[in-house]
């Protein structure tokens, strides 16, 4: 039996990912973060050397019909941004597959091959797959409610002031990680449901504090259906 895989960065990432594919109808796909997937190490330098060659090793024996993969954009500041993640991941492709021209309505790639259409591979580089950033970049638009919403500004004010201040200039979090401390904090900040093991990206979209809805979310949605239907 073949089976259908999407790679993620991290055990967040998972969880997140398992509620939209359940969401979506999707429920046949198995998620993995790096370790989960047979690395050593974690992150996007795990998923890019280890991880992908695992999966496509398992698409060579039949194993793995179709595969998904997310990754972060993160900032140019690092050698990463859209274009050098894109490029990497291609690169480890393109021997095997050939990138397909994505219908103007569904965003992320598809790669196939020439010979076995039936065989696929998406990739998705958050946050939009063309702006730099990460997963939180793509949820904060998201927010819904008008209580939740105002707590965000509220914690935007608060941030802002630690940055505003000398004395936490040396301690504070480095400027291209604003949008994650800006949900992280926005979250800790609220009551954790009983249903949720934990305040994360994946027990805000199972609470409806994010708009299922929003084009963010429904354009990924969209990709993994193309991916995996």
């Amino acid at each position: 039996m073949t089976r259908s895989v999407l790679l993620v960065e991290g055990t967040t990432d998972k969880y997140f990912f398992e509620l939209l594919l359940e969401k979506a109808g999707l429920t046949h796909v198995e998620v993995f973060p790096p370790k989960e997937s047979g690395t050593r190490g974690r992150g996007i330098n795990a998923l890019v050397k280890e991880g992908i060659p695992k999966q496509l090793e398992e698409i060579k024996r039949g194993s793995v019909m179709k595969l998904g993969i997310v990754v972060d954009a993160d900032s140019e500041d690092d050698d990463a941004g859209f274009a050098n993640r894109h490029q990497a991941i291609s690169a480890l492709l393109e021997s095997d597959f050939t990138l397909v021209v994505a219908q103007q309505e569904v965003k992320g790639s598809i790669f196939q091959r020439d010979d076995a259409p039936e065989i696929r591979i998406g990739l998705w580089i958050m946050p939009d797959c063309q702006e730099q950033g990460m997963l939180e970049d793509c949820l904060l638009p998201c927010i819904a409610d008008p209580e939740r919403t105002e707590l965000l500004a509220l914690t935007d004010a608060s941030i802002h002031e630690v940055t505003q201040r000398k004395i936490f200039e040396n301690i504070r979090f480095n400027e291209k990680h604003l949008s994650k401390v800006r949900f992280t904090t926005w979250l800790t900040w609220q009551q954790k449901p009983r249903s949720c093991r934990q305040l994360s990206p994946a027990c805000a979209l199972k609470e409806g504090w994010l708009n299922p809805d929003h084009p963010n979310i429904t354009a990924i949605t969209h990709w993994l259906q193309k991916v995996f239907q």
